[in-house]
């Protein structure tokens, strides 16, 4: 990232792939600006400007010179510098660069709010607004000249401002990461990917948001992050809320204001807190995860998705009942739409479309059942009848659904335990999810691990830990963490400070060799669910054209045997199964050569007539050949090439 940038852009959020780079988030203290008052500046600058002369430093408006200063650069820079709390939002810049001064109020830009070193440390209590008004904080661009110190404790006089909190240079995102400074910034950047896969909040507002999914019961993280503490829209309902958002600052307390996080969502992180084991099951894990059932049956991660469907008829066509006695005309009301609260099955009418005496069903095409949850009628902008019906489908986590942790900790459920059969602690405890050893040595997700030991202290009883928070041993905003205090905390609880313990056969109810490592976690459901995946088919929809099965989920197409797929198959020597994928159940057709010309013959009243008519031969040779090659031959005819099929020259 370009060091003008900083800031600005979060250095972290950015995909892993061809666009890494390209595709950046903002940093949670950034905004863009809008278009400032041009009437008004231009008024203000008239005050503190004379008519430019050659050679005169110059005053510059959004690039078109309005004159020179009436005195000095630096009073007339002063004097607009306090114009810019008169124009709200204040996004307004005033610079010197090159020997001019230059005030740039368009729309567009990226700026940040910092504080003015030369008026640090600010009042306690203000607001960024105020702070702006005061004269003790400004909004800055990119093209500003800027010495910024990180905290006030190392601002010296060749500084020009100070941060408010190293938490706004980080995105939305990345700031949620809990201890994100004990994690390789790879696994960062894959978590703030990660987050926006992440099944979580939607509008309970009856609106038809098409494809809303939400998770039904959500949690609140045991191990918060400051972003989300400070983005809280009623901290004070939380009895930390006031020692949350002070934190020591070189020696001075500084507070991040309140509507300086306005833009950032107030919403917490959508997930579940579960009990995690680390742990190498008999059954072969490899990188998937376990999942206790009764952990599934008690609601934990179900969520929801809601299915719109939509159709306008053009007058005089209405929606009415289906006609009497078809099967659709017993699951629709009068007005031709299914029922509120009816349970529909994929390929079931869910209204009915009239013009006359015809009338045109409209199927129910998703592949999971669900409950009519809200149906409407309306007409469009042009007055022609519309009816919607949203369609409520209960997902339940299932094998073959994806989960992840907020450290890229990503798994697909591989199987789904009895809570009998898994192992349990001296305290009866039995674990949510497993997931295998070999997840942490290669991705170093040493923040997981953190995560899960502040967690398990802050569920033990207060008593054993007087006044512990999750949040205590983080020693400033970066996510550090004091290990040495996390480890006398466990000790003081009388437990190891590896946060291992001993575990018991939930089969045989002998001691496991070893101990496990075993705590709460906070985890994702994430979007990548085996319903909108899985697909298989047997007979389906073929191309008029080719004769070969349709491409695409969506169609019920076939699943394709491609060229490495062949190879493969040929490889392996079978060749007959590698004929009956390519040919026999795909666009398998009957035709037949003659055997004197080599001409595809066609069928005239039963029986094979050679398409030559100069050729006498009467002999021909059937075979049976994928229809996609005969059409090749119809478009190499086309192209004045004639295919001939001679297999006795071949033999010769």
């Amino acid at each position: 990232m370009h060091v003008s940038q900083y800031g600005f852009k979060s250095a972290g959020e950015t995909p892993q792939s061809d666009s890494i780079g390209l595709i950046t988030s903002p940093a949670a203290g950034a905004e863009v600006t809008w278009q400032g008052d041009d009437v008004a500046w231009a008024a203000w600058i008239a005050e503190c400007t004379v008519p430019w002369t050659m050679g005169a430093p110059r005053v510059i408006l959004n690039g078109r010179i309005f004159g020179a200063p009436a005195t000095t650069l630096a009073a007339a820079r002063d004097a607009l510098k306090r114009r810019v709390a008169e124009d709200p939002p204040y996004h307004a810049t005033v610079r010197l660069a090159n020997g001019e001064l230059v005030v740039d109020t368009s729309a567009g830009r990226h700026v940040r709010p910092l504080l003015v070193a030369a008026r640090y440390p600010p009042p306690p209590g203000a607001g960024l607004h105020a702070l702006i008004q005061q004269g003790y904080a400004e909004y800055v661009d990119a093209a500003a000249y800027t010495f910024i110190a990180m905290d006030g404790g190392g601002v010296t006089p060749e500084h020009t401002h100070v941060e408010f909190d190293t938490l706004l240079l980080k995105s939305h995102s990345e700031g949620r990461v809990p201890m994100l400074m004990h994690n390789p910034s790879a696994r960062v950047s894959l978590q703030s990917v990660v987050a926006t896969q992440a099944v979580g909040f939607s509008s309970l507002a009856p609106c038809w948001e098409t494809g809303a999914h939400r998770l039904d019961y959500h949690q609140t993280a045991i191990c918060t992050t400051r972003m989300e503490r400070l983005a809280m829209p009623k901290p004070s309902r939380h009895e930390w809320a006031s020692m949350l958002r002070r934190r020591r600052i070189g020696g001075r307390s500084a507070e991040v204001p309140a509507d300086l996080l306005k833009h950032v969502c107030s919403l917490p992180s959508a997930g579940s807190n579960a009990i995690v084991a680390v742990l190498a099951l008999p059954e072969p894990q490899e990188d998937s995860m376990v999942l206790a059932e009764q952990y599934v049956q008690f609601g934990a991660m179900r969520s929801t998705k809601d299915v719109v469907l939509s159709e306008t008829v053009e007058r005089p066509g209405v929606f009415g009942p289906a006609a009497a006695g078809t099967p659709q005309a017993a699951k629709l009301d009068d007005d031709g739409i299914v029922p509120v609260g009816a349970v529909i099955q994929p390929g079931d009418v869910v209204m009915c479309m009239r013009s006359g005496e015809a009338s045109v069903p409209v199927k129910y095409r998703w592949k999971e059942p669900g409950r009519v949850k809200t149906a409407m009628l309306t007409t469009d902008a042009r007055g022609n009848p519309r009816a919607r019906v949203r369609v409520r489908c209960q997902r339940v986590p299932q094998v073959g659904d994806k989960f992840a942790s907020r450290h890229a900790q990503k798994g697909v459920v591989s199987c789904i335990y009895p809570r009998e059969k898994l192992p349990f602690t001296s305290q009866g405890i039995t674990p949510d999810i497993v997931i295998n050893p070999h997840a942490f040595p290669s991705r170093m997700t040493i923040a997981h691990l953190v995560e899960t030991l502040c967690s398990k202290l802050h569920c033990l009883p207060q008593t054993a830990v007087p006044g512990y928070r999750a949040y205590d041993y983080v020693v400033d905003g970066s996510g550090r963490v004091d290990h040495a205090a996390v480890a006398a905390a466990m000790r003081a609880t009388g437990m190891l400070p590896s946060g291992n313990e001993t575990m018991y056969d939930g089969v045989t109810g002998e001691l496991l060799a070893t101990t496990v490592f075993i705590g709460p976690c906070f985890y994702q459901r994430l979007n990548h669910m085996v319903v909108d995946k899985e697909h298989v088919r047997a007979m389906g929809p073929v191309s008029n054209l080719t004769w070969q099965p349709l491409c695409g989920r969506a169609v019920d197409g076939g699943l394709r045997v491609g060229e490495m797929e062949g190879l493969a198959i040929a490889g392996s020597g079978a060749s007959n199964m590698l004929r009956g994928r390519l040919c026999l159940d795909s666009d398998a057709a009957e035709t037949a050569f003659c055997a004197e010309c080599g001409i595809e013959a066609y069928r005239k009243q039963g029986e094979f007539v050679c398409a030559n008519k100069d050729c006498d031969g009467g002999e021909f040779n059937e075979v049976t050949i994928p229809h996609a090659f005969r059409l090749l031959i119809a478009e190499l005819r086309g192209a004045n090439m004639q295919y001939l099929h001679l297999p006795r020259m071949l033999h010769h």
